[in-house]
């Protein structure tokens, strides 16, 4: 066929098309910015409205350009913000103390009931023990000072709980949050006999709005409510 022919079709630039060849769909045109959009391209193939893709401003709806929306109080990585950790109410101090008792209780009992089996033991074995009796009372007497100044002693010297604040998710810390140390968790622990000598008084301290009881002002400590999410 010729060129010249009026019949030839006509050599189109690539990516072109014509709005008579309906086996080419036409290509997306850029959105326009706003609501408004010139009246002469409303309606032509290959226009998107800019309302439906973007949203209009205060809809919530994130744009193509912006960062999506993020929820108050997630961080970067789309988790939930580290909750800060506030000083412990009195009902939950209590509550601890009275499970570490319990605990130290049946420490008690195990300790005078191996001292009086050893006592009976020896006395079974052809060597009795001058005065058994009198023997384990005192061990028993001295477990009952030392094993609980161990106990709170070394526990919060070191994850700053005993048994009783790690199930009340509670934690002995210096004001800043740091570790007590040993030194001054030794120090808490003369405290307490400070605070039980008045009758009790220098405990109920901790139901005022500092919540710190006579031996955290001794020691320089508080006692944080951490919830259940930190780890130990």
């Amino acid at each position: 066929m010729s060129p010249d022919d009026p019949n030839a079709p006509v050599a189109l630039p690539t990516g072109a098309t014509t709005a008579e060849d309906p086996s080419r769909e036409p290509r997306p045109g850029p959105a326009i910015p706003g609501d408004a959009e010139p009246s002469g391209l409303r309606g032509l193939p290959g226009m998107v409205e800019p309302a439906r893709v973007a949203g209009r401003a205060g809809d919530g709806v994130a744009v193509a350009s912006g960062s999506p929306s993020r929820p108050a109080g997630e961080d970067v990585a789309g988790g939930a913000a580290p909750r800060a950790p506030r000083r412990a109410t009195f009902a939950a101090r209590f509550a601890a103390i009275v499970l570490d008792v319990i605990v130290l209780a049946l420490a008690q009992v195990a300790l005078a009931w191996t001292a009086r089996a050893a006592v009976a033991t020896a006395a079974r074995m052809g060597t009795p023990l001058a005065a058994a009796a009198e023997i384990a009372e005192v061990l028993a007497a001295t477990g009952a000072f030392v094993l609980p100044a161990v106990y709170f002693t070394v526990l919060h010297a070191g994850e700053g709980r005993t048994l009783g604040k790690h199930a009340m998710h509670l934690r002995v810390a210096r004001p800043d949050g740091r570790p007590i140390g040993l030194g001054r968790s030794l120090l808490r622990w003369i405290g307490y006999e400070v605070s039980a000598i008045p009758l009790g008084l220098g405990f109920a301290m901790a139901l005022g709005p500092r919540r710190r009881a006579l031996h955290d002002l001794l020691a320089d400590t508080v006692v944080l409510d951490s919830g259940p999410g930190e780890r130990a």
